[in-house]
């Protein structure tokens, strides 16, 4: 090999060289600009990172105040159901007395009309028994039709009076 041919075989690898040379600085390039992309996606994909951490900590602290709720409103239901069962059993109660006083007065009424039904019996045999003494009388004495009319009037005005009474 001559000295001309090794320096163009030398310039050729030296060109082939700088193209490689300026083909890797090209592919660099590229890679930084992918790189920077990459580090700004990084940094957005961060950013929303952050983000959903900082909702994910809202959506627990409203989370948390939704299960304080839900156990404030099952002591509340809870104390509901208590007073409920107080309440029907104090329904319980007062009907039972009601019932009771029911039934009393019930009795009550009942000696209490048995009671008219035996004042009422009592005043119609006394005027049953003054009745038959006023015939009696009037027919033993014998007296003047005058005297038998204010008697009857006499005992019609008892007897409405006594009627009026009852």
């Amino acid at each position: 090999m001559t000295n001309e041919e090794f320096q163009k075989l030398v310039l050729e690898k030296l060109t082939g060289l700088e193209q490689g040379q300026s083909k890797l600085g090209e592919g660099q390039v590229k890679l930084e600009q992918r790189q920077a992309k990459l580090e700004e996606r990084q940094g957005k994909l961060e950013e929303g990172q952050v983000k959903l951490e900082q909702r994910q900590a809202k959506l627990e602290e409203r989370q948390g105040k939704l299960e304080e709720g839900q156990v404030k409103l099952e002591q509340r239901q809870v104390k509901l159901e208590e007073r409920q069962v107080k309440l029907e059993k104090r329904i319980d109660e007062v009907e039972s007395t009601l019932t009771a006083k029911i039934d009393a007065l019930d009795a009550k009424v009942e000696r209490y009309g048995q009671s008219q039904q035996d004042d009422i019996k009592g005043l119609l045999t006394v005027m049953d028994k003054k009745l038959d003494r006023i015939s009696e009388i009037q027919t033993i004495q014998g007296e003047s039709i005058n005297i038998l009319a204010l008697r009857q009037l006499q005992t019609e005005s008892e007897l409405a009076a006594l009627k009026k009474a009852l």
